[in-house]
């Protein structure tokens, strides 16, 4: 049963006995729901975003290469190796944001009473702690 935390309009989660945000007082079901709603494309945004750098990369070195094998002049690729450069700085700050909605998706979690559920990467490796 909620029980009133000191007149702050908070509530005891049922679940977790953790301080449950008054936005956050609907269903237990209907929060899960909701955060498995943002889960699956948040994990997939985080998985895209790897992949292109990871694209951006190889296609980096490609260009490189390429040059050198064709016997060109390094200002030939010059112009297109720092668009490349310039995308992939881009893509990486874009990357930070989105690691940083990761995180205050975590703290509204939180305030919804609802555990952390760590997917990771699926490769076994510990993630570093958020603090929001």
């Amino acid at each position: 049963m909620p029980a009133d935390q000191g007149g702050k309009g908070e509530c005891m989660s049922e679940a977790s006995n953790s301080v449950v945000h008054p936005d956050f007082q609907r269903s237990r079901s209907g929060r899960l729901v909701a955060a498995e709603r943002i889960a699956e494309p948040l994990i997939g945004t985080e998985a895209a975003f790897d992949a292109a750098i990871g694209q951006l990369s190889l296609l980096g070195a490609a260009i490189a290469t390429a040059r050198v094998d064709a016997g060109m002049a390094a200002e030939f690729s010059q112009g297109s190796l720092e668009d490349i450069a310039e995308t992939f700085t881009a893509t990486v700050a874009a990357r930070r944001a989105l690691i940083n909605t990761h995180r205050r998706l975590g703290a509204m979690q939180r305030k919804a009473g609802l555990e952390a559920i760590n997917f990771g990467a699926g490769d076994g490796k510990p993630l570093p702690a958020f603090t929001a």
